[in-house]
């Protein structure tokens, strides 16, 4: 009976130890999400390292204090308590990942911030490794739980790391939308065509130079290039979405000189391209992304001389897949397939969009292609998928015109014929 006794008591002991267990887990949950939040949403001003990287205080200061918080738990528990401190660490890991995936955009402002997110990101990474090896060396952990939290810090790691690439990729944005303001207007017009020495792709060229000066010293160089991926295909986005922009311009949709044009955007491309190619030589992998980035433009391009009469190739059927593979949305590669052909003519646009049709089965099968997630800039279909929706939002506002012109035109009418029985009666009067 004694013996019985004994193990009640132990057994509500062990209860009572778990229910205090997993209120102290439960409170430091709630803690730290409370620190993390007011660490984050403090501001925190950009300061330049003596390399010139431009970085902000946030990782020291979110480190800090979780090295505190770990501190004052792993003093509060004995050794035989280390399961405590093992599962607040990893609850302040988990929850750190959970900030910074929710909050990483939101200090995204313009290049330097872009900038400094990406350099944060990265000394994130090291502060953390640093953390879990002082974890390591002064914990009893079994060895179940060592590879528990070394898996919980490489989830932690790999979020930072996502977060670096990301911000770094952002900044194509910040260059390409006043790059956009400028020339949106203006590329593919007849100024354009008649220009002698592709001075808009030139003006691309030079603004390109002077953000990647700046960004030499401001981003770190594995960043750098992360960046210049972005800008390659924020370019390929610009210049075909502003294709078919003035592709959806009444009465402006078509070439005042074809041959012109197409030797104008021939040039345009190689000008760009051999800029990207100048950074080969300190980045050879990008290479590989001009080889395959570049290919949709010289699609684009092959396909308009098609329609012009002026390639060797004859079936424009045969660029479907290839560029289906490129855009990943059938509804968004027929319509940029048409819109190319429409500014030709309208009957060319007719033509392509029968020839898109009959050949559905080839493109089809391949079904819509995943995209990227993070960045909906940097996907070409998103890009068609705006002009496609300015178009559809013009065909409305040209139908509800001409409704309302139908409309004053009857009223208008009743007027008349009203005015005209008024006259008539103080005629007969």
């Amino acid at each position: 009976a004694a013996d019985e006794s004994l193990v009640k008591v132990l057994t509500v002991l062990w209860h009572i130890h778990r229910l205090l267990e997993d209120q102290f887990i439960q409170a430091t949950m709630v803690q730290t999400k409370k620190w993390l939040d007011s660490v984050f949403d403090a501001d925190h001003a950009k300061s330049q390292t003596s390399e010139g990287r431009l970085i902000t205080s946030l990782p020291e200061d979110v480190w800090v204090l979780a090295r505190v918080q770990l501190t004052t738990i792993r003093e509060r528990f004995t050794a035989e308590d280390s399961s405590v401190f093992f599962n607040a660490a990893c609850i302040i890991f988990r929850c750190m990942q959970s900030k910074q995936r929710s909050s990483w955009k939101s200090n995204l402002s313009d290049v330097e911030m872009c900038c400094a997110a990406a350099n944060d990101a990265l000394r994130m990474i090291d502060l953390a490794e640093v953390e879990l090896e002082d974890i390591k060396y002064d914990s009893d952990f079994t060895a179940h739980q060592f590879e528990q939290l070394d898996a919980v810090t490489e989830q932690l790691t790999t979020q930072f790391l996502n977060d670096a690439v990301h911000s770094a990729k952002s900044i194509h944005w910040f260059i390409f939308e006043p790059i956009a303001e400028t020339l949106g207007g203006r590329l593919f017009e007849p100024e354009w065509e008649e220009l002698t020495h592709n001075d808009m792709a030139v003006t691309i060229v030079r603004t390109l130079e002077d953000y990647l000066g700046d960004l030499e010293k401001w981003l770190e160089e594995s960043m750098l290039r992360k960046t210049l991926d972005a800008l390659v295909k924020g370019f390929i986005n610009f210049y075909i979405k502003q294709l078919l922009l003035k592709s959806i311009r009444r009465q402006k949709h078509r070439f005042h000189n074809p041959k012109r044009a197409l030797e104008r955007m021939s040039g345009d491309i190689c000008t760009v391209e051999d800029f990207f190619e100048s950074w080969v030589d300190k980045f050879p992998a990008l290479e590989r992304v001009l080889d395959s980035e570049f290919e949709i433009l010289y699609a684009v391009l092959e396909l308009l001389e098609i329609g012009f009469g002026t390639s060797d190739a004859r079936d424009p059927t045969d660029f479907f897949p290839f560029i289906q593979k490129k855009v990943g949305r059938i509804d968004a590669t027929k319509f940029l397939c048409c819109q190319l052909w429409h500014i030709i003519s309208v009957e060319g646009g007719r033509e392509m969009r029968a020839l898109f049709d009959d050949s559905r089965d080839r493109i089809v099968g391949l079904g819509d292609l995943p995209q990227e997630q993070l960045d909906p800039s940097l996907q070409l279909h998103r890009n068609i998928l705006e002009v496609m929706e300015e178009l559809r939002t013009r065909l409305k506002v040209k139908t509800v015109a001409k409704v309302v012109r139908k409309s004053l035109v009857k009223k208008a009418g009743r007027v008349k014929r009203r005015a005209s029985q008024v006259i008539d009666a103080i005629a007969e009067a």
